[in-house]
C-alpha cells in the first residue's frame, strides 16, 4: 500500500460488488493505548439475514477529502419551549461540508429502531438554515434535531441531539369580524373594490370570500390574507357581489362574518367620444375608503374650466393639491398617496368659481 496512508475506510455492502455501501466508514480519529484506530458499527440497524460484506479501503490523503467535522447546532436551543408548529432550525458551517441532512423526529422512551411515530429526513440542504415544509405533528408535543455535515467523501458525525417541544395549539377564535368597507349596497365608481374589516382576536389570517350568491354557492374571489384589507379589480361591471370574511389560527377558523354587497361601476375612458357630460360640477366619493395608501377622486366638469382640488386634514391644513389648472369638459380621476401622512380622516375639496363641493375620506394603516 504505498503512498501517503492516512487511515483506511471500513465499508459494509449487501453485494458483493459493493454497488450500494450501507456503512461508508473513516478510522481518521483518536488511537487507542496501542495506537490501533478503530470502527463502531451498529449492526441492530440492519435487516434480519444476509450475507452482508465489508471491506477496508486505503485512504490517502491525495485519493480522498477526509469527511467533515461534527455540525453545531444553533436553534432552536436545548429544550426550547414554544416552538413554531412549523420551525425553522439552523446550524453552524461544518468544516469541508458540501452539504447537510437533518433529521427531526418524536421524540420517545425507545432504543429498537422504527419505534418512533413521526420522523422526518431533509437534504441535501446547501444552506445552514432550513424552514420545515408542513407542520410538526402537534399531538406529538416534543421532537428532537440532529443534523449531519456530508461531502463527497462521506458522511461526518452526527452533531449533538437537542430537544424541544411546540408550543400549543390555540383555540380557533370565537368572534365574527365586523365588516368596515365597503358599506352594504355600496356602489362602486368603478370595477376595483377594496375591502375592509375589524381584527378578530386570536386571528392570524383570514379568509375572504367574494360572490355574485348571496348563499356563497361559488366564490369568484376567495383569498387567504394576513391583513385587515383586500384590493382587487377582478369583477364585471354593474354586478353586484356578496361578501364576507373570517379570522382563523393554527386551531381552525372561527365564525363567518354577516355578509355585505357592493355594486360594480362602469369603466369608461374619459377619451370615448358619446360619453355624457356631467350637468353640474360633481365629486365623486374616493374609492377605496377607507384606503391605504392611496386612493382615487374622480370629479367631473360640465364645461371646460379652471378648478383646484385638495387634500385637508381634520385641522384644516393644506395636505395635498391633487389638480391644479385648466381641465375639458367631462370626467377626470386623479390618485391621491397618503404614505406619509398619519391614519385619520381627511377633506378632499373641489373648488371651481364660486362653486365648492367638500367630501371626507379616511386613511387607515
Amino acid at each position: 500500500t504505498g503512498g501517503n496512508v492516512r487511515g483506511f475506510a471500513f465499508i459494509i455492502s449487501s453485494t458483493a460488488y459493493f454497488s450500494n455501501v450501507m456503512v461508508p466508514g473513516d478510522s481518521i480519529g483518536t488511537a487507542d493505548t496501542f495506537g490501533n484506530h478503530g470502527f463502531n458499527v451498529n449492526f441492530n440497524t440492519f435487516t434480519t439475514g444476509g450475507p452482508y460484506h465489508s471491506a477496508f479501503i486505503p485512504v490517502n490523503s491525495t485519493e480522498a477529502t477526509p469527511v467533515p467535522n461534527q455540525v453545531e447546532l444553533h436553534a432552536p436551543m436545548n429544550d426550547a419551549q414554544n416552538v413554531p408548529l412549523r420551525p425553522t432550525f439552523s446550524w453552524h458551517p461544518a468544516n469541508r461540508a458540501e452539504w447537510y441532512t437533518l433529521t427531526v423526529r418524536e421524540q420517545v422512551d425507545c432504543v429498537q429502531p422504527g419505534c418512533e411515530t413521526d420522523v422526518r429526513t431533509f437534504g441535501p440542504i446547501a444552506d445552514t438554515t432550513f424552514t420545515l415544509p408542513a407542520n410538526l405533528n402537534a399531538a406529538l408535543s416534543r421532537f428532537v434535531w440532529f443534523v449531519v455535515a456530508e461531502n463527497s467523501t462521506g458522511a461526518g458525525p452526527s452533531s449533538q441531539i437537542r430537544h424541544f417541544a411546540v408550543a400549543a395549539v390555540p383555540a380557533a377564535p370565537t368572534t365574527a369580524t365586523t365588516l368596515v368597507a365597503p358599506e352594504n349596497e355600496f356602489k362602486l365608481p368603478s370595477i376595483e373594490v377594496t375591502t375592509a374589516w375589524t381584527p378578530v382576536s386570536g386571528a392570524v389570517r383570514y379568509d375572504m370570500q367574494i360572490s355574485t350568491s348571496s348563499q356563497f354557492f361559488s366564490s369568484t374571489v376567495r383569498t387567504t390574507v394576513t391583513d385587515t384589507t383586500w384590493t382587487g379589480a377582478s369583477f364585471a361591471q354593474n354586478r353586484r357581489y356578496y361578501w364576507r370574511v373570517r379570522g382563523g389560527n393554527d386551531g381552525g377558523w372561527g365564525p363567518w362574518s354577516d355578509p355585505r354587497s357592493f355594486v360594480t361601476g362602469t369603466v369608461v375612458s374619459i377619451d370615448e367620444k358619446g360619453v355624457e357630460l356631467p350637468t353640474e360640477l360633481t365629486l365623486n366619493q374616493n374609492h377605496p375608503n377607507p384606503f391605504n395608501p392611496s386612493t382615487v377622486v374622480a370629479f367631473g366638469l360640465p364645461e371646460s374650466g379652471t378648478i383646484r382640488l385638495a387634500v385637508y386634514d381634520i385641522l384644516g391644513r393644506e395636505v395635498a393639491v391633487l389638480a391644479d389648472g385648466t381641465f375639458a369638459a367631462g370626467w377626470h380621476q386623479v390618485r391621491f398617496d397618503a404614505t406619509g401622512l398619519a391614519t385619520g380622516m381627511y377633506l378632499y375639496r373641489i373648488q371651481t368659481g364660486g362653486t365648492i363641493i367638500t367630501k371626507r375620506m379616511v386613511l387607515l394603516k
